[in-house]
Formats: C-alpha cells, sequence, structure tokens
C-alpha cells in the first residue's frame, strides 16, 4: 500500500494549481486586450503580455513537475528494513569470528584431584653399601667421643673442672686428649690433670708410677707442687689396691 502525501503539502500544490491561469485562458485575455487597443498599442500590448503568458507557463509547468516528483517520492517503495535484536552487525560478527576466544579454565574439583605424594631427598637415604650394623657402630662411635669437635685447651678445661665432681670422666678426657693430640702444646697439663684424677680415685700404684714419669719428662716442670700435692693425698686416703 502506497503512503498517501501529507494533508499539508496536499494542500499547497492545491493551492498553487488554483493560484495559475490556464493557458487558454491566458490566450483569450490578451486577445480581448489587443482588440479593444489600437492596432499600434495592441501590437505592444501583445508583445508584452505574451511573455507574461509563456512565463506563467513556465511557472505553471515547474509546478506541476514538484507535484509529480512529490508523488513519486511518497508513492516509492521503501526499502524494508528486518531488524533483529539477537543479530549484531556483520563487521562485528565478522571480527568475533576472526577472533576466538580464549578457553576458559576448567573447574576442577578439589576431591577428583589426586593427592600430592611426599618427596625425600635422596641425599638423606642412607648409603646401601653399609650394613645396618655398620650404621649403628658409626652412630656409637660418635656417640662415644664427644670431644672430637673439641679443641686441645676446650679439652682439657673440660677434664680440669670435672677433677672434684666426676674423676673418672676427667680421667677419660685426659686419655681423649693423648688420642688426638699425642704431642701437643698442653701435654704438661694434661699429665698433671691425669695423675690428680687417678689420686681421687684411690689408684696409688697408677698414680705414683704416672708421676714418676712426669718428673723425668719435666724435672723443671712448674707444675711439680700440683704433682706432689696429689702424692700427699694418696697418704691420708686408702689405696684402691688396699680396699680391694
Amino acid at each position: 500500500m502506497k503512503d498517501r502525501v501529507p494533508a499539508t503539502l496536499d494542500g499547497l500544490v492545491s493551492a498553487a494549481r488554483r493560484d495559475v491561469p490556464s493557458l487558454s485562458r491566458l490566450s483569450r485575455l490578451a486577445d480581448e486586450v489587443a482588440a479593444r487597443s489600437p492596432s499600434a498599442y495592441g501590437s505592444s500590448l501583445r508583445s508584452s503580455v505574451r511573455p507574461r503568458a509563456a512565463i506563467a507557463v513556465v511557472a505553471a509547468s515547474a509546478v506541476a513537475f514538484g507535484v509529480f516528483a512529490t508523488s513519486q517520492l511518497f508513492d516509492a517503495p521503501r526499502p524494508t528494513v528486518v531488524a533483529s535484536s539477537g543479530s549484531e552487525p556483520p563487521s562485528r560478527v565478522e571480527s568475533t569470528a576472526a577472533t576466538p576466544r580464549e578457553a576458559e579454565p576448567a573447574a576442577t574439583d578439589p576431591a577428583s584431584q589426586a593427592p600430592e605424594i611426599p618427596t625425600i631427598d635422596v641425599r638423606s637415604l642412607p648409603d646401601p653399601k653399609l650394613s645396618p650394623g655398620g650404621r649403628r657402630g658409626s652412630s656409637d662411635s660418635a656417640k662415644a667421643a664427644p670431644g672430637e669437635e673439641m679443641t686441645e685447651g676446650e679439652l682439657l678445661h673440660r677434664a680440669h673442672a670435672a677433677l672434684s665432681s666426676n674423676p673418672a670422666q676427667a680421667l677419660a678426657l685426659t686419655a681423649e686428649h693423648g688420642r688426638r693430640f699425642p704431642s701437643g702444646m698442653l701435654v704438661q697439663e694434661r699429665e698433671v690433670i691425669a695423675i690428680e684424677a687417678l689420686a681421687r680415685l684411690a689408684r696409688t700404684a697408677e698414680a705414683r708410677r704416672r708421676a714418676e714419669t712426669f718428673f723425668a719428662n719435666y724435672t723443671s716442670s712448674a707444675y711439680r707442687r700440683r704433682v706432689d700435692d696429689a702424692l700427699a693425698s694418696l697418704a691420708r686416703t686408702p689405696s684402691f689396691e688396699e680396699t680391694r
């Protein structure tokens, strides 16, 4: 169905048509004017009226062409545009298709995950070449030698501190010193502590024998008085051999 011309435009075109006189009327008016006037005046008047009539004809033709063009404009079929709310412009669709979306990481179910397996450093594993007994023996030997990491002075200082409370431990520490430092700088101090420990343990024969060796090796030692005091304490204390 063609669209109707708006009422306002239709009225304007109709008024224009009514205002412009027709061609036959204009010619008749020109003849009447020419008949009533002299020939010269009529010819001049006719020559002046005819251009005006031509102008009126051209104006009427222009108005008629405008009306025809306007009617064709409104009567022409309008292009139908199908609007789709769900569709996107072609350019956007093409760009969307050309750029694939990144795959979203799949949600992992905590219950489906495998439990973590505990790991262990291979360097902490036991040496397969060693037998269990050998490993226990090395551990026992480490426990049996507590002074392995001590220096010569620290070892003897610990032995001297143990004389009054534990002379047996003091004697053991002097033996450890003799094993690790047989020709150390504190050999005299070691022998003096050992003699004093033997005297406190009432091991008279061992104390006297070790004192004789000390006097023979260190005739002018500054520790001679301490060795004499240790031997003097043996006379007031029953010997270990007598108590057996």
